[in-house]
């Protein structure tokens, strides 16, 4: 009875431990959220949300990016889903080239992020358009799997507020 009770716990923890590692626990992978902006100051549906995704090392890097993110908006008291495609949503890649590349998204970060830091940092920008929702707050949920291991999916529920 006593070895059935062991064998049981051993097993508990070893399933505990791999549904950890299939989302995320002890990952590779590091989602930050750095900055978001209405580019569209007139009508307020189009905006930039910046994030900085990194990895522990360059055997990692880059982690695969999951598309579209999840994403809500807080309206009226309210939390609304919105959906995200082709049409409404663009996702840019950068590196510490992002001062030439993007000087707009750039000038929005620069003093939030070290560019001498980045070989196992990316900067992922998703410009979303056609908003219909009248917000000031939202939430975007990036997705990544790691390099080496597909099954290994890192996502991070970002809440922030939009300028």
């Amino acid at each position: 009875m006593k070895t059935k009770f062991i064998r049981t716990i051993f097993a508990l923890v070893l399933l505990t431990s791999f549904q950890g590692l299939l989302h995320g626990q002890g990952s590779n992978i590091d989602i930050r959220f750095l900055k978001a902006k209405f580019t569209d100051t007139t009508s307020g549906k189009d905006l930039v949300a910046v994030f900085l995704v990194s990895t522990k090392d360059t055997s990692s890097f880059p982690p695969e990016i999951k598309i579209p993110p999840k994403c809500t908006v807080f309206e009226d008291g309210r939390e609304k889903v919105v959906l995200l495609n082709p049409h409404t949503l663009a996702v840019t890649l950068d590196d510490a080239k992002i001062p030439e590349k993007h000087p707009e998204i750039y000038a929005l970060i620069k003093e939030l992020i070290d560019l001498k830091s980045l070989q196992t940092s990316m900067i992922i920008t998703y410009k979303i358009t056609d908003l219909t929702y009248n917000f000031k707050k939202m939430s975007l949920t990036p997705a990544f799997s790691e390099k080496r291991n597909k099954a290994i999916r890192v996502d991070k529920r970002c809440e922030f507020d939009v300028h």
